[in-house]
C-alpha cells in the first residue's frame, strides 16, 4: 500500500451516535473531542464514605472513519488501539474495510467504544490501515467533582 496510492482517511472523529439514512448518508450527531464525566452526587443526605466513591459510568462513543479509495482495491485490515492516559492500551478492535469501485469510491467505518475513565486524561484512538498509520484521535476526560446534597427541610 503506498502513501500516495491510497487508500485515504478523510475523517476520523468521535461522536455521540450515527444515524444511517435511508440513502445511505450517515448524519453524526455531537462530535466530540472532551467530555466532563460528573462525579457521584448523594441524594437524601447520605453522601458516600471517604474512599467509598463509585467509579463514573463508562463513556459511549461512536469512531467514526471515513475512507477514500484511490488505487487501493479489495478487503484491507483495519487496526484501531485505544492509549490510555498511563501509557497503557486496551486491546485492539480489528475491521475489515472493502474498496471497491473507482478512485473516488469511499467507505466508512463507524465503532463504537466503551471507555472505562477511572482517570481523566487525555485518550488516543491510534487508527491504522494494514499496518500503516492513518491518524490518531485525542479524546479529553475531565472529572467534576460535587459536594453531597442534603435536603433543606
Amino acid at each position: 500500500m503506498s502513501e500516495s496510492d491510497g487508500p485515504y482517511l478523510r475523517m476520523a472523529v468521535l461522536c455521540e451516535r450515527v444515524l444511517q439514512e435511508r440513502d445511505s448518508v450517515p448524519s453524526l450527531i455531537r462530535v466530540v473531542d472532551r467530555v466532563l464525566v460528573l462525579g457521584p452526587l448523594a441524594v437524601g443526605g447520605t453522601a458516600p464514605a471517604t474512599g467509598a466513591v463509585p467509579p463514573p459510568p463508562p463513556v459511549s462513543l461512536t469512531l467514526a472513519l471515513m475512507f477514500k479509495a484511490g488505487k487501493a482495491r479489495g478487503e484491507h485490515k483495519l487496526v484501531v488501539r485505544l492509549r490510555n492516559p498511563d501509557g497503557t492500551s486496551s486491546p485492539d478492535q480489528v475491521a475489515t474495510v472493502n474498496f471497491q469501485g473507482d478512485d473516488t469510491s469511499g467507505a466508512n467505518v463507524f465503532i463504537p467504544t466503551l471507555i472505562a475513565t477511572s482517570d481523566g486524561g487525555v485518550y488516543w484512538f491510534e487508527i491504522s490501515l494494514e499496518g500503516v498509520p492513518m491518524a490518531e484521535v485525542p479524546l479529553t476526560i475531565s472529572r467534576a467533582e460535587f459536594p453531597a446534597v442534603t435536603p433543606q427541610p
